[in-house]
């Protein structure tokens, strides 16, 4: 009795402490660009870690979204390789939503759990955005004036 308790134990330790992953569509709702990725959320450190890949050009985009108990929203914050940074929120129960970029362009974005439905979403928005125009990716220069110290 005392083994088959253990092992109901061990059982239902290892649900509670394991991970889930998700798989992340998005594309620019004005531009030929479509973002393919992955949200994986870590109940030990209570938040999701995301990475999305550009298909057009191979931009990384990581990020990370705190879980809050009893919240039903989340917030999510990414920054690209070529210097984009991008930010949304999706109500809990959904599984599509908006995020926004620091350059004002606005990206529709899809999460599922399975494998063929993601490939499915990741068809749809290549269709969707190959009309579009392309989107002017290159890093923005900052302007670094020197100035003397004067105290």
């Amino acid at each position: 009795m005392k083994k088959i308790f253990s092992l109901f134990v061990l059982l239902i330790l290892s649900f509670v402490v394991s991970g889930c992953t998700s798989y992340i569509t998005a594309k620019y709702d004005d531009f030929n660009e479509v973002f393919q990725g992955y949200a994986y959320y870590d109940p030990g450190y209570g938040r999701a870690s995301i990475s999305l890949t550009s298909e057009e050009n191979g931009t990384l985009c990581t990020g990370s979204t705190p879980f809050y108990q009893g919240i039903s929203v989340y917030n999510f914050n990414l920054i690209c390789s070529d210097g984009r940074m991008i930010t949304g929120s999706m109500n809990h129960g959904m599984y599509s939503g908006k995020a926004f970029t620091n350059r004002n362009e606005m990206l529709s974005f899809t999460i599922t759990k399975k494998k063929d439905v993601f490939n499915d979403n990741l068809n749809k928005y290549k269709n969707n955005v190959k009309e579009k125009p392309q989107l002017d990716n290159t890093k923005e220069q900052i302007k670094v004036i020197i100035q003397p110290n004067k105290f």
